[in-house]
């Protein structure tokens, strides 16, 4: 498996755990207990973040990636 490879499976496995926060969160809202939906937001936010990065990483890799095959 390449590194890029790698990179995308660990973004996609924090992106659902990004969406887990955000439906635990809303939950959370439901029941009119907002101090831990805020915090399960928060969490969202910073998970969704991540991941947004690692798919960046990935990209770039992959790119050098195939600069190395061509050349």
């Amino acid at each position: 498996m390449t590194y890029s490879k790698l990179l995308f499976t660990a973004a996609q496995k924090q992106r659902r755990t990004a969406l887990s926060y955000r439906s635990d969160a809303r939950g959370y809202m439901e029941l009119g207990m907002d101090d831990h939906a805020e915090r399960y937001f928060r969490s969202f936010d910073e998970n969704w973040q991540k991941a947004k990065r690692l798919l960046m990483r990935a990209r770039q890799e992959r790119r050098v990636e195939r600069e190395r095959m061509a050349g």
